[in-house]
């Protein structure tokens, strides 16, 4: 006897198909001659899951991507950038007490007691007119660019307060010191 669904051959009396679980037609029309193999136009469950998961999943990722790549290189920039601010504001510190102590401007960073340990920066130096405090960065995107802090003096001889920036570097990346 053969199923009329799968085409499988069963033994005679069986109620239902041995591979698909139809049930077989008793009788005279049971299924004499192997009946022709149809799928139903039905795919397996799980491949149609898998597809569509697949096809949904890979669009996702994508815009995913799309946004995290771009803010994370901003983040690890910003991250450099206030390692680069916080050097800067060292500097500034060295130059003030400098100034204090002797009533005029270092005629070097390390004459005001500065060193620079960071990886961030390929130098720093001093301007010894204006006291215009200079750190060229040294990662990319912004190599080669300089971050300047600069004094303002009320006479000449004490440091007020102190602006920092740089015509090169975006706003959008500055130490937060500087902004």
């Amino acid at each position: 006897m053969f199923c009329t669904s799968c085409g499988q051959q069963n033994p005679d009396g069986a109620r239902f198909c041995s591979t698909c679980g139809a049930g077989l037609e008793t009788g005279a029309a049971g299924g004499s001659a192997p009946a022709r193999k149809t799928s139903g136009g039905r795919f397996p469950v799980w491949i149609i899951v898998i597809l569509v998961l697949f096809f949904c999943a890979i669009p996702v990722l994508g815009i995913l991507a799309a946004i995290a790549i771009p803010a994370y290189h901003d983040y690890t920039v910003k991250a450099k950038m206030a390692e680069v601010g916080s050097v800067g504001l060292q500097a500034r510190d060295s130059v003030e007490r400098y100034v204090l102590e002797h009533g005029k401007l270092p005629d070097s960073l390390e004459a005001s007691g500065f060193s620079v340990a960071s990886q961030q920066i390929q130098s720093v130096s001093i301007d010894r007119e204006s006291g215009v405090i200079s750190l060229v960065i040294g990662f990319p995107p912004h190599q080669g660019k300089t971050l300047k802090f600069v004094p303002t003096s009320a006479d000449g001889k004490t440091i007020t307060s102190w602006k920092c920036g740089s015509d090169e570097i975006p706003e959008r990346h500055w130490p937060v010191a500087c902004r």
